[in-house]
C-alpha cells in the first residue's frame, strides 16, 4: 500500500516535470520568428509541436496509470483490511506479501523509468537530424533535469543526514548533561565510600576486640571451677523456673476456688441439699466454737468490769467522805444526801450495759439450744424469731448468728421484744 502511493507520487512528479519540459518547448517555439524563415523552420516547427504533442501523449497515458494505480491501491486496501479482519494471525503472510509487492513495485518502477528516459532519447534523436540546435537545447534541458533530480535526490539525503546529526547531538548533549549529573554523584559516592570505610575501620577493631574478649571468655569457661559453677547456676535458674511455674500454677487454682466460690456464694441456689446441710453443721460448730469462746471472754470482761464498778463504789465512797471532811473543815455546810444521790446515778448508769449482757446472753443461749436440737425447717423457722432484732433485714442465718457472737446490734431496736 505503501509502495503504491510512492508510485503514485512519482507519477505525479513526472507529469509535473514532463510539463515543466512541454511549457520550455513551447516558448523556444514562439521564440522562433514567423516571417523571414528558411525552409527548414516550418519542419522544425512541426517536429518542436510533434514532440510536444508526444509529450501531451505520454502525459496521458501517466495519467490514466496514476487513475489505475489509484483503483488498485483502493482495491489493495479493501483487501488488506479484509484479511486483517477475517486472518488476524496471518500478519507473517501479508508482510512477505508486501515485501514481494515492493519489490514487483520496484522493478515496475525502474522498468517504467528506463522505458521514459529511452522514449524520451528517441524522440531527442529525432531531433538531432531536424534541428541540431533545438536538439542541444533539449538534450541540455534533459541533462539538467537529472542534474536536478540528483540534486533533489542529495538534498533529501542531507536532510536525512541532517536529522540524524540532529538525533545524535541530542543525545551527545543528553550525555554530556548526564555525565555532570554521574561525575557529582561519584564524588558523592566517593565521600560517602571514605566514611563508610572508616566505620568498616572502626567495626573491624571492634570485631577484633570481641573476638579477643570471646577468647579469653573461653579460656576462662575451659576451667573447672568456672563450669561447676555455671552448672550449678544452671541448675538453679531451672529450679527457679520449675518453682515459678508451680507456683504460676497455683496462683491460677487458687484464683479459680476463689471465683468458684464466690459464684457459690452468690447462687446458693445452686448448691445440693446435702453440700448445704453439711456446710451448715460445719459453720454452726464453728459458730458454736466461737461463741463458746466469746462467751467466756465476756464472762471474763463482766468479772472484771463488775471489780472496777465495785473499786469504783467505794472509791466514790472514800471521795465522798473526803469532800464531808473538806467542808467540815471549811465550815460550809452541804446536804449530805448529795453523794449518795450521784453514786446512785452512777450505779444505775453502770446497770444498763449489765443489763443489755444478759438479754445477749439470754439470746445466745436460745440459739445454742435450738442448735442441739438440729436443724430442720421448724428449728429455722424459730431461730429467725429469735434473731428478727438482730442484725439487718433480709440478712441470712448465718449472718444474724455472726452478728450475735460479736454482739453487734443496732442502737435504734430494743432489744427485750
Amino acid at each position: 500500500m505503501d509502495d503504491s502511493s510512492a508510485l503514485i507520487q512519482d507519477y505525479i512528479l513526472t507529469i509535473d516535470s514532463m510539463r515543466n519540459e512541454a511549457e520550455k518547448l513551447r516558448l523556444e517555439l514562439s521564440q522562433f520568428p514567423s516571417g523571414d524563415s528558411d525552409s527548414e523552420e516550418p519542419e522544425d516547427t512541426e517536429a518542436l509541436k510533434e514532440v510536444i504533442e508526444s509529450l501531451n501523449q505520454e502525459i496521458e497515458n501517466i495519467y490514466g496509470e496514476i487513475s489505475d494505480q489509484t483503483s488498485s491501491l483502493l482495491s489493495l486496501n479493501v483487501e488488506e483490511e479484509w484479511i486483517r479482519l477475517k486472518f488476524p494471525q496471518s500478519q507473517k503472510i501479508v508482510s512477505l506479501q508486501q515485501e514481494i509487492h515492493k519489490a514487483t513495485e520496484s522493478l515496475y518502477k525502474a522498468r517504467e523509468k528506463k522505458m521514459q528516459e529511452e522514449t524520451i532519447l528517441k524522440e531527442v534523436e529525432k531531433l538531432k537530424s531536424i534541428n541540431p540546435k533545438l536538439y542541444q537545447l533539449v538534450k541540455k534541458m534533459i541533462q539538467a533535469e537529472k542534474t536536478n533530480l540528483q540534486l533533489k535526490n542529495s538534498i533529501i539525503n542531507s536532510e536525512e543526514d541532517r536529522k540524524n546529526m540532529r538525533l545524535e547531538y541530542a543525545k551527545i548533549t543528553t550525555a554530556l548533561g548526564l555525565e555532570d549529573k554521574i561525575k557529582r554523584r561519584i564524588k558523592e559516592v566517593e565521600e560517602e565510600v571514605h566514611a563508610k570505610e572508616i566505620i568498616i575501620e572502626n567495626l573491624s577493631k571492634n570485631l577484633n576486640e570481641v573476638r579477643k574478649k570471646t577468647e579469653d571468655t573461653m579460656n576462662s569457661i575451659e576451667n573447672s571451677d568456672v563450669k561447676d559453677i555455671l552448672k550449678k547456676s544452671n541448675e538453679v535458674k531451672a529450679v527457679r523456673a520449675y518453682y515459678a511455674e508451680q507456683m504460676e500454677k497455683l496462683r491460677k487454682e487458687n484464683v479459680d476456688l476463689l471465683k468458684e466460690i464466690e459464684v457459690t456464694e452468690k447462687n446458693p441456689k445452686k448448691i445440693p441439699p446435702a453440700v448445704a446441710n453439711q456446710n451448715l453443721r460445719s459453720e454452726v460448730k464453728n459458730l458454736e466454737m466461737q461463741i463458746t469462746e466469746r462467751s467466756k471472754e465476756i464472762k471474763e470482761k463482766e468479772r472484771e468490769k463488775f471489780q472496777a464498778n465495785f473499786h469504783l463504789e467505794e472509791a466514790q465512797k472514800v471521795m465522798a467522805e473526803v469532800k464531808a471532811k473538806v467542808e467540815e473543815l471549811t465550815a460550809k455546810p452541804k446536804p449530805k444526801v448529795q453523794p449518795k444521790q450521784e453514786v446512785i446515778k452512777e450505779k444505775k448508769v453502770v446497770a444498763n450495759p449489765a443489763q443489755a449482757m444478759r438479754k445477749i446472753e439470754a439470746k445466745r443461749d436460745s440459739v445454742l439450744e435450738l442448735l442441739g436440737k438440729g436443724i430442720n425447717d421448724e428449728t429455722g423457722k424459730e431461730m429467725m424469731k429469735v434473731l428478727k432484732t438482730v442484725g439487718k433485714p433480709g440478712q441470712g442465718l448465718a449472718s444474724k448468728v455472726l452478728e450475735l457472737n460479736r454482739s453487734q446490734f443496732p442502737q435504734t431496736r430494743p432489744l427485750n421484744k
